[in-house]
Parts: C-alpha cells; sequence; structure tokens
C-alpha cells in the first residue's frame, strides 16, 4: 500500500558517525579527488580513441596514404564520443541531485572514478545530510541508474538508426564498436539483433 507512510531508515553506525561536510576534506583528500578527475578525462579519451583504433580501414587511410581527412574525423569523432560519455555521467548525477533535492536530502558533488574499459565507472556522491526515509534512500539510489539507462538507450538508438543506411564508404570511418560488446549486455544485444 503506497499511501501509507514508509519507515524511517535505521543505520547501525557508531555515534562518531556523521556525514562528511565540504570543509572537512583534507588537502589530500581535495588532490584526490582532482586526480580522479584528471584520470577519468585521460580514460575516457582513451575509450574513445580506442573505438578508432578498431578501424582498419580508417587507420590504413591515416597511415599509408597520409591523409588529413581522416585526422579530422578522428579528433571530431573522438571528442563527440567523450562528450556523449561526459553528458551522459553529468546526466545521472543531475538525478541524484534532483532527488536529493525533492527529499530535503544534502549531497555534494560526485568525484568520477576512471576506468580503462568504457572511461567512467561513474561518480562516487557524497551524502551531506542522512536520508529521511528508506524511499528516500531508494529513490536517490536509483534516480541516477534509471536517467543513465533512459539516455543510454536513446543514444544507443539514435546511432543504429543513424547508421543504418550509411554507405559503405562512410561506415568505414566511422568508430567501431565490436558486436560481441554490444551483445554482451542483455538489453543492448537484443536492440541489436532486432535491427
Amino acid at each position: 500500500d503506497f499511501s501509507q507512510k514508509p519507515d524511517p531508515v535505521i543505520l547501525a553506525m557508531s555515534k562518531a558517525v556523521v556525514p562528511e561536510q565540504p570543509k572537512e576534506r583534507s588537502w589530500s583528500q581535495k588532490l584526490l579527488c582532482g586526480v580522479s578527475v584528471l584520470s577519468t578525462i585521460f580514460t575516457t579519451f582513451g575509450y574513445a580513441v580506442s573505438r578508432y583504433a578498431l578501424n582498419i580501414d580508417l587507420f590504413e587511410k591515416l597511415i599509408q596514404q597520409n591523409n588529413v581527412a581522416a585526422i579530422s574525423t578522428i579528433r571530431s569523432g573522438v571528442l563527440f564520443i567523450m562528450f556523449g560519455v561526459a553528458l551522459t555521467s553529468l546526466i545521472h548525477e543531475l538525478a541524484h541531485h534532483v532527488s536529493a533535492k525533492v527529499h530535503n536530502m544534502k549531497i555534494g558533488f560526485g568525484v568520477p572514478l576512471p576506468s580503462l574499459e568504457i572511461g567512467t565507472f561513474g561518480n562516487i556522491t557524497p551524502l551531506r545530510s542522512f536520508p529521511p526515509s528508506r524511499s528516500a534512500l531508494f529513490d536517490f539510489a536509483l534516480s541516477g541508474p534509471l536517467v543513465s539507462i533512459v539516455v543510454s538507450l536513446v543514444f544507443l538508438i539514435m546511432g543504429i538508426s543513424l547508421t543504418i543506411d550509411t554507405p559503405t564508404e562512410l561506415i568505414s570511418s566511422l568508430a567501431t564498436v565490436p558486436v560481441a560488446v554490444m551483445k554482451s549486455n542483455f538489453l543492448v544485444g537484443f536492440l541489436v539483433s532486432i535491427t
């Protein structure tokens, strides 16, 4: 029954534990956050470049023919992929912030975590106050991933629909994602198989 007020959240911890406040961060913690941001930018760049490194035709044009257009294609494509990863992560964090605002929770800015596989694992978002109820905590925790799934599916469907009727000459200059990677995810694999 959704009309009843949910039970309060019970957290078993020491009395000394309180949510972290921004002024409590030491210089070493702030430095570590900065290193994490820079590392995430670097790994996202590496992820974007690796999507083009898998395109053998494009790299043959680049190396054998010294094709300047190939360099321009790679540069703009890498920036586009990095922007897409960053935008998805930003929208994810904004969903957490909106949910926190709705439930009167205080949170800090997320610190990105680098990943060699996809550029970023996401963010660690510090709680600045305890959630008022279990449902508030649940809503807060679920808001970011749900919005990320929707945004990712929109990007995926847009990408598939834009490349379905693309001429072969043009496909040879696009970023490459192996089908095995796409099919390793159940939902994405299903969408790829029906298109």
